[in-house]
């Protein structure tokens, strides 16, 4: 059989790359066909499963996510791939036979950028709000920089390591394949970050949230109590040993002009700032604030004062500041005043709060009733229900049943999450396999050349060993250390908690992340053992 001749050796740089991307194009659409194919399938599992939960009133899946699925697969997966293709046109036959590497140029710089140029358009386009996409993408970024500051600080450590036998044959593997274990620790421990998270969130986070409200959180609210009746339903609550917060005047009404302006829905530049001028308020007055409420600008305010108080949400939506004037409309009637002052509310109390309070000798002339929030316990029911019924007008709405049910809402909420989450760990354990099946020749040859050289089977497990341990723990100590992080941050900027995270916590994640990997490192090694050595010299 003849040789063949150079020219039909020979292939030209625009086939080589086109020949990569064809089969790297029909990897891709056939791996993000297959995956919406699961993904609707275990949509329906999960809303057949869930039935009993919230019914029959999810409606059903749509394939136009399809789409917008595809279009990211295609560019994670051309922009990750076109600039090493790229680089790859330029080099020599001589060079790779040389195994000389090549440091990036331009072009690469220039092709991953407009891949990420790219995919940030559509992550806006997808969000439909550029602030959103930002935050996401800055996150990612932060995230990305965060990995390769710590894992170039762990292979600077690795290097600094000096043991012999097993042990330093095991770790020495880390520095001959230092990009792979890259991998392995970056993917593993970002899946394993985010479940840890969603455990924090449904456990740690709701469990502190309850310890931290007083033994006597009000649990019910008292409705619509008449002025004629308000001093004698207190007297009676105190007869039957009820604590009562302070009975707060209310009243319904709309906000209808600012410094003497009618109100412009055009003037306000958020979709919130225009839903809350246009909503209609309960107006609270009186002249001391709950002992949640935090002035934040402005003064406390004298009894002979007439103004207003704003929760800061509500100022900074609607562009309010220290002396603007308020008109709210109630019925027929107008009550116009400055505001004194801007506060913080802490919704979560259970106490009885308003966007807008104003002072008591405001309620001049217009109809109000009052409104109070009272503990009442177990034993107390039937009392309750006794002074009700000589309240007609008075209405209680208990919050115990309420408080339960969105407990119960949140807690199947993050088990969905949790579970979707789930499937990032499964795609991070795929992506340890391709990572470790990537190494697969480079470490039968190494197995090989140490089988040749008389090391006992015993001696490459145990490195083997020690190499996947060494990785797995730095996957849990790094997951721990960032679902912390995020975790704090959340706890503190969402809910204004303090989180403590367990010292419990490391240990399960390095747990976790170092019988992974053992066992994953010790069924691939398992093979390899099994191959006598010349097979392993000729592949």
């Amino acid at each position: 059989m003849p040789l063949p001749s150079l020219e039909r050796l020979a292939c030209h740089r625009n086939t080589f790359l086109w020949r990569y991307m064809r089969k790297l194009l029909g990897i891709t659409l056939f791996a993000t066909l297959s995956g919406i194919l699961i993904g609707y399938g275990l949509q329906w599992s999960a809303v057949q499963l869930a039935s009993d939960w919230i019914g029959n009133s999810l409606p059903a899946a749509e394939w136009t996510p399809a789409i917008p699925s595809i279009i990211h697969a295609l560019i994670l997966s051309i922009g990750l791939s076109l600039p090493g293709l790229w680089a790859i046109r330029s080099v020599s036959p001589n060079r790779l036979l040389r195994n000389e590497s090549r440091g990036t140029n331009r072009s690469q710089w220039l092709l991953g950028g407009s891949v990420f140029i790219t995919y940030a358009l559509l992550v806006a386009y997808q969000a439909e709000d550029i602030s959103l996409a930002g935050i996401l993408l800055g996150a990612l970024i932060a995230i990305t920089l965060g990995l390769m500051v710590i894992l170039h600080l762990f292979q600077a450590l690795v290097q600094r390591i000096k043991l012999h036998g097993a042990v330093g044959f095991g770790v020495g593997a880390i520095k001959r394949r230092p990009g792979v274990v890259m991998v392995q620790i970056s993917g593993l421990s970002i899946a394993l970050c985010m479940l840890l998270i969603l455990n924090y969130l449904r456990t740690d986070l709701y469990q502190l949230w309850s310890t931290s409200l007083p033994t006597n959180t009000p649990n019910h609210f008292l409705l619509n109590v008449l002025p004629t009746e308000k001093d004698r339903l207190i007297k009676q609550l105190q007869q039957n040993n009820i604590t009562a917060n302070n009975f707060f005047a209310t009243t319904r009404a709309r906000l209808s002009a600012i410094n003497g302006r009618a109100i412009n829905l055009d003037q306000f530049d958020t979709d919130r700032g225009k839903r809350l001028a246009s909503r209609e308020y309960s107006l609270g007055f009186h002249n001391q604030f709950q002992n949640d409420n935090r002035i934040i600008a402005g003064n406390a305010w004298s009894n002979d004062q007439k103004g207003f108080s704003v929760e800061q949400g509500l100022a900074k939506s609607l562009n309010l500041k220290l002396g603007d004037e308020l008109t709210f409309r109630a019925g027929a009637i107008n009550v116009s005043a400055p505001i004194l002052s801007i506060r913080s509310v802490k919704w979560d109390s259970f106490n009885v709060n308003f966007f807008v309070q104003g002072t008591e000798n405001l309620t001049n002339g217009v109809p109000h009733a009052f409104i109070s929030s009272v503990y009442i316990a177990p034993d107390k029911t039937s009392t309750l229900q006794k002074l009700l019924r000589d309240y007609p007008s008075v209405s209680s709405i208990n919050l115990t049943p309420l408080i339960d049910k969105v407990k119960g809402v949140l807690d199947r909420g993050l088990r969905a999450v949790q579970g979707v989450f789930s499937f990032t760990l499964i795609t991070a354990i795929v992506l340890l396999l391709v990572s470790i099946e990537t190494a697969r020749r480079q470490r039968a040859k190494e197995v090989a050349t140490l089988r040749t050289l008389g090391a006992s089977k015993r001696f490459i497990v145990n490195a083997t060993l020690t190499e996947f341990a060494f990785i797995g723990s730095a996957v849990g100590l790094l997951a721990a250390s960032l679902a912390h992080i995020a975790a704090t941050l959340i706890a503190q900027r969402l809910f204004g908690l303090t989180l403590g995270i367990p010292f419990s916590t490391w240990v399960i994640s390095v747990a976790i992340g170092t019988s992974l990997l053992l066992v994953i490192g010790w069924l691939s090694e398992r093979r390899l053992l099994q191959q006598p050595p010349t097979q392993q010299f000729r592949r």
